[in-house]
């Protein structure tokens, strides 16, 4: 029987084993193709069932008309706001020159 002491034996390098690992790597890493009722099961209870109808006319009119009063009222709040604006400035003017008269 021949003995061989550790530091004698053969060196493994790295290359060698990525290489054995990437063989059985690719062997048990591959790809299963599910089955097609899974893939329907499992869409319905994540997407819900497809809706085969467009949303109704109406529902479409209503978000425009909500779009076009929310606009105005957009609109009409900016003017109220400019206005409130010109007339704090205007009080603020005619308070001045009161008074410088009174002075």
């Amino acid at each position: 029987m021949r003995i061989e002491w550790p530091w004698k034996s053969q060196k493994i390098t790295i290359e060698k084993d990525l290489q054995r690992m990437e063989a059985h790597l690719s062997k048990a890493l591959h790809p299963v193709e599910p089955r097609p009722e899974f893939i329907k099961s499992l869409r319905a209870e994540l997407v819900g069932e497809p809706e085969e109808q467009k949303s109704p006319a109406w529902r479409k009119g209503f978000l425009v008309a909500g779009g076009v009063v929310s606009f105005f009222a957009m609109v009409l709040g900016g003017i109220r706001i400019v206005i409130a604006i010109l007339g704090k400035v205007q009080a603020d003017k005619q308070k001045v020159i009161e008074e410088a008269a009174s002075l």
